[in-house]
């Protein structure tokens, strides 16, 4: 590409910048747009009466320690935190195991760290609560591997947590029904065959409680077990010592029987805490391994212990990865009858969306003829988001990037080698794998980039996505 061609273009969009935005800011404003952007998928109050939960604090946190341009993007549900990382309006995002699970499951969505529960685990385990009396507990005690306890349970009164709930009803119900024991009943393609699936297996009785009445939740479902309702109930690991075994026992339930009476059955599984997940389709790896390492630390500084405990509400945090974390979990819980179809609709994941494309047009006087091809115009040329490309506000931040990518060293020793510009940042997106989403290269798109500009007699039209916010590759910055 002829220089003196380039610097052309180059002028006439800086010119076209300052009139298109009226200014190109302060100093201060343009230092922060060359900070690479990091988003946030986050859920916010409207208002925060205590200002150490302001999750605002997070963002600046994590901006200081990376120095980065970070932001938060609310979010008002699980479903909204993964169409965030679906489509590149957030680059991570906090969300429960089941919103988790979907995530990678279904869109390809990566974890790259969880919460720590009290004891330190990224994950409690479920188990099957049953008393020392009973025909289970001795099958499990016995130490005769004939004897199968959870064989056992079949006509029994069984004691849920609440519906679909995960320790109390999808871990053991898909590890029940995975091995055999029991029989889908009903539209294996409809969670509320579980019903059926849980009365048929267990019995007519089967209590699953709606919230507010008294068996509901992990307490609940002890003192159905503990009052002679059910013969076993399902919980987690800490369920009973949280509320029986205290040194104390007046602190204990008044439901509570001897700690002693209790039996637990072997873990048939984990339920993951909360993973920080991300998108490794719009997300660089070494992006991702520099947030992984800040939140890993944060439990070793004072204000980053004060961010974990009263915002995201944990005592530290660990790095993972989606298979790691969420693997056990999602192995029991697919046997569960429509758990995909409901997931879907519980987080309102919609399959049909895609990003909305919008028009920002440039205006310039026009010729009426143009006898140099070289300054006719690619009149459209779409730009698809990634995660990376964070920070297109403006058409000046548009032009900037551009300006950016011409004037790069990694362009410019390109161009040493390639036959036309398109070929250059071809050969770029060859060698930086995150480039490859960023553009679709239009056979026609030298035209635009080759084009003659001293006359200003252009008109250009622009499709960007607006459903995501943009910002220059890391390679630009």
């Amino acid at each position: 590409m002829d220089r003196k061609i380039a610097k052309t273009l180059i002028m006439t969009l800086l010119i076209g910048t300052t009139a298109l935005a009226g200014c190109l800011g302060n100093g201060d404003e343009n230092d922060a747009s060359d900070l690479e952007s990091l988003v946030i998928a986050f859920s916010i109050k409207d208002d925060y009466t205590n200002v150490d939960e302001n999750p605002q604090r997070f963002a600046d946190y994590l901006g200081d320690a990376l120095n980065m341009d970070v932001s938060l993007y609310p979010i008002d549900s699980e479903g909204a935190a993964l169409q965030a990382l679906r489509f590149g309006n957030a680059d991570i995002a906090l969300m429960d195991g089941g919103a988790a699970w979907v995530g990678w499951q279904q869109y390809g969505l990566e974890a790259l760290a969880a919460d720590q529960k009290s004891d330190g685990r990224t994950y409690y385990s479920a188990h099957a609560v049953v008393l020392k009396d009973s025909e289970i507990a001795a099958a499990h005690l016995d130490d005769d591997p004939s004897t199968d306890p959870f064989s056992l349970m079949a006509g029994k009164t069984s004691c849920h947590t609440g519906w679909l709930k995960s320790a109390g009803m999808l871990l053991p119900m898909g590890f029940l029904i995975g091995n055999g024991y029991a029989n889908v009943i009903g539209d294996a393609n409809d969670v509320e065959s579980l019903r059926s699936t849980i009365t048929n297996f267990f019995n007519e009785d089967a209590s699953i409680p709606d919230s507010g009445t008294p068996y509901y939740s992990y307490s609940g479902a002890v003192k159905c077990l503990s009052e002679g309702v059910g013969d076993v109930a399902f919980a987690k690991d800490s369920t009973i010592n949280a509320y029986c075994g205290n040194e104390d026992a007046s602190a204990n339930e008044a439901w509570c029987l001897p700690e002693s009476d209790y039996i637990l059955l072997p873990s048939y599984g984990n339920a993951p805490s909360h993973p920080v997940m991300y998108n490794p389709q719009t997300s660089d790896s070494v992006t991702m391994n520099l947030v992984q390492d800040v939140l890993v630390n944060m439990a070793g500084t004072d204000e980053g212990k004060s961010i974990l405990e009263n915002v995201l509400n944990t005592p530290a945090i660990s790095a993972t990865t989606a298979s790691e974390h969420l693997a056990s979990y999602g192995n029991l819980i697919e046997d569960v009858p429509g758990i995909s179809a409901y997931y879907d609709t519980k987080f309102s994941i919609n399959d049909s969306i895609e990003p909305t494309i919008s028009n920002i047009r440039i205006a310039f006087e026009m010729k009426d003829d143009y006898t140099n091809p070289a300054e006719t115009l690619l009149k459209t040329h779409r730009f698809w988001p990634i995660s990376s490309l964070n920070k297109l506000a403006s058409v000046s931040h548009f032009i900037r990037f551009l300006l950016k990518a011409l004037s790069s060293k990694h362009f410019a020793s390109a161009m040493q080698t390639s036959p036309s510009w398109t070929a250059a940042l071809l050969g770029l997106a060859g060698k930086n794998t995150d480039w490859l989403p960023w553009l679709l290269i239009s056979n026609r798109m030298d035209a635009l980039i080759t084009m003659h500009m001293q006359s200003f007699s252009t008109v250009l039209i622009l499709q960007m996505p607006t459903s995501t916010m943009i910002h220059p590759p890391t390679h630009l910055q």
